[in-house]
């Protein structure tokens, strides 16, 4: 949580484009997870793309794009999904 904190400090300071995380959720509980997407949902100029399993940080995005394995063919299949037009 400290080196996530200092991360998005240095990215208030500088305001990169595009930010990514990649299961920074992933050994925190639902509180932090919740004190995580509480601070990411503030607007902003940055971007932020975020790798998660956790549906607590997920469903708080404005949208989801899923990646599967397809083993018949041995390829990739991707989908996205518009989060905005859902009720929260």
């Amino acid at each position: 949580m400290a080196a996530l904190s200092f991360i998005l400090a240095l990215a208030k300071i500088s305001c990169p484009p595009l930010l990514i995380f990649d299961e920074v959720d992933a050994f925190l509980d639902g509180e932090n997870v919740d004190h995580i997407a509480n601070y990411l949902a503030k607007p902003r100029t940055s971007q932020i793309l975020i790798v998660s399993h956790k549906e607590e940080l997920a469903s708080r995005g404005k949208s989801l794009i899923g990646v599967c394995a397809n083993k018949n063919e041995l390829t990739s299949q991707s989908f996205s999904m518009d989060l905005q037009q859902f009720d929260k």
